[in-house]
C-alpha cells in the first residue's frame, strides 16, 4: 500500500517538474516594437522582400539565419501583429493535401520549396510536391517571423528555432 502512495507522489513530482520546464522554454510575450537593426543584431541576414504586399505591415524580408532561410513581417504595433500578423503567418505556411498536380500550398503562400521524394530544390526538377518555404511562424512583440524547416526537423523543432532566435533580440 506505501508503495502505491510513492508512485503516485513520485508521478505527481515529475509532472510538476515537467510542466516547470516546458514553461521556462515558452517564449515570454513582449510588448517591444523591434527594428530591422535589431534583426540584423541576431545574425539574421536580409536578403530580400516579398513581392506581397501585407496589409499595414512595415516590412516584408526574407533572409538567412544559422543556414536556413527565415521571414520576417514587421509591423506598427504588437497588436497589428496578433491580428493582420497571425493572419499572414497562417496564410504563408499553409500546407495542403495535394489535389492537382504537385501543389501542396496554400493559394497566398508566396516562398515555394519542392520537397518529397523526388525533389532537387527550388531551381531543379520539381516532380516533387510544392509547399511553403516556411512551415511554422511565431509571433513575437511586432514581429511575425517564419523559418524553414531543416529535412529532419519535427515542427516543434522548427518553432524552437524560432523561439530561440527571438530570445536573443535586444
Amino acid at each position: 500500500m506505501l508503495s502505491i502512495h510513492i508512485k503516485k507522489i513520485f508521478l505527481i513530482v515529475c509532472l510538476i517538474f515537467l510542466i516547470g520546464c516546458e514553461e521556462k522554454d515558452s517564449l515570454q510575450e513582449v510588448t517591444t516594437i523591434f527594428s530591422l537593426d535589431d534583426l540584423s543584431s541576431i545574425g539574421i541576414k536580409m536578403k530580400g522582400d516579398f513581392e506581397t504586399k501585407f496589409p499595414e505591415a512595415t516590412d516584408a524580408k526574407w533572409g538567412f539565419l544559422k543556414g536556413r532561410e527565415v521571414a520576417i513581417i514587421r509591423y506598427g504595433s504588437v497588436d497589428l501583429a496578433k491580428t493582420l500578423g497571425n493572419v499572414v503567418g497562417e496564410e504563408q505556411t499553409e500546407i495542403l493535401e495535394v489535389k492537382d498536380r504537385n501543389i501542396a500550398h496554400g493559394p497566398k503562400v508566396e516562398r515555394i520549396e519542392c520537397r518529397g521524394h523526388a525533389g532537387y530544390g527550388v531551381h531543379g526538377n520539381c516532380a516533387s510536391r510544392r509547399e511553403p518555404m516556411y512551415t511554422e511562424f511565431i509571433i513575437h512583440g511586432n514581429l511575425v517571423i517564419m523559418g524553414e524547416p531543416l529535412a529532419t526537423e519535427e515542427p516543434v523543432d522548427t518553432i524552437k528555432f524560432l523561439q530561440e532566435a527571438a530570445k536573443k533580440l535586444p
